[in-house]
């Protein structure tokens, strides 16, 4: 039944210009000024769960083992464990290589051709699949990258490698992510490409996000599928998200015995952010005397958080995709060296994502 009060519902959620597969449904569009209230809603609830909650009000729940065909073999790859990284022997860098991405100024790449010589046993190359471009995973890998590539030898290690960044979203959305993050500054180590329909990341089976639904189910039975915006704040709070809200917590607490390494992706990101006109400014005056050696300092990245997020709300339909089915999309990081993959990890949810040192060490070995 098109008028049922599931149906109503869904369509009163969506926000306007999300496709979330309703084709089927004969109801006619909720009036403007209902669809921006739950817009505006959806913004400010973004904000204020990164603005830190009392953590025992969230239960994370343990999302069982799930087991995905991988493509081009038999058998079945499992999802690892948030911890968890795997030697990636799974992962075909073959599976990809036809794939079609698209460059900042729209053109259509085959993903092999930039993944480098994949015959070659000396050449290691980083392929960080992003989650889209208005979510906070691309932003902090992106930069923890650029932090990296800066403070490395371009003669040794990751100076050596090869960084391919594939995030979700348009040509348009990728070109604005790169100005904002200054990308083109790195443009001989860092490679940034678009992938619209995140065809990527569910090629290499990453983490579709909570409650996803299969596009072909979704357009049988519309019933069947939840507003994108419900998936997203269900993962904001952890759900289906295992470990975001030790990450929201960990932005406000810091880690001191962290040492440099954990702080100064955060510091340069905060500065670089400033440079680019965006909110809160924070300037070099406000780390006068700490320690060059010091460890992440409380409230530190929940700074960068805010800053952040503040400009993905302003900017969001210049950076967010406009079909709602990647809102929820994780990624995942690898390593390949002449064509074989040493190294692994999947995203299971909003602000986890590889340590950036596993992945240098990986690279580096």
């Amino acid at each position: 039944n098109d008028q049922s009060p599931t149906m109503v519902a869904m369509v009163l959620l969506t926000p306007p210009h999300i496709h979330v597969h309703h084709e089927q449904s004969r109801l006619r569009p909720t009036p403007i000024g209902t669809q921006a209230c739950w817009r505006i809603i959806y913004y400010v609830v973004l904000l204020l769960s990164l603005a830190a909650a009392p953590t025992s009000c969230f239960v994370v729940p343990i999302r069982p083992a799930v087991s995905f065909p991988v493509p081009g073999t038999r058998g079945t790859f499992p999802m690892p464990s948030l911890s968890a990284t795997t030697r990636g022997s799974d992962v075909a860098i073959s599976a990809i290589a036809d794939l079609s991405v698209l460059n900042r100024d729209g053109s259509s790449v085959a993903l092999g051709s930039l993944l480098g010589n994949t015959s070659d046993k000396d050449t290691t190359t980083i392929l960080a699949c992003l989650s889209h471009f208005g979510d906070f995973n691309a932003w902090e890998v992106t930069q923890q990258y650029i932090s990296a590539v800066k403070a490395s030898d371009s003669s040794v290690g990751l100076g050596r490698c090869k960084i391919v960044l594939v995030g979700i979203g348009s040509a348009d959305s990728s070109a604005k992510f790169a100005d904002d993050l200054d990308i083109g500054k790195y443009k001989d180590m860092v490679t940034l490409v678009a992938d619209p329909t995140g065809v990527v990341t569910d090629t290499l089976n990453c983490y579709r996000g909570w409650l996803a639904v299969d596009k072909a189910h979704a357009a049988r039975w519309p019933a069947t599928d939840v507003n994108p915006y419900v998936k997203l704040f269900g993962m904001i709070f952890g759900l289906g998200s295992p470990g975001t809200i030790e990450k929201v917590v960990y932005g406000y607490v810091g880690n001191e015995e962290g040492g440099a390494s954990s702080r100064q992706w955060v510091i340069e990101a905060l500065l670089q952010g400033t440079e680019k006109g965006r909110y809160p400014k924070i300037t070099a005056e406000a780390f006068d005397g700490v320690p060059a050696d010091s460890g992440l300092r409380p409230f530190e990245l929940a700074t960068l958080r805010a800053q952040t997020g503040v400009h993905i709300v302003l900017n969001w339909g210049k950076l967010g995709p406009k079909d709602g089915d990647l809102f929820t999309r994780m990624g995942g990081t690898f390593v390949f060296r002449g064509g074989e993959c040493i190294y692994a990890y999947f995203d299971e949810g909003i602000l986890t994502y590889a340590p950036i040192d596993e992945v240098v060490s990986a690279a580096e070995m």
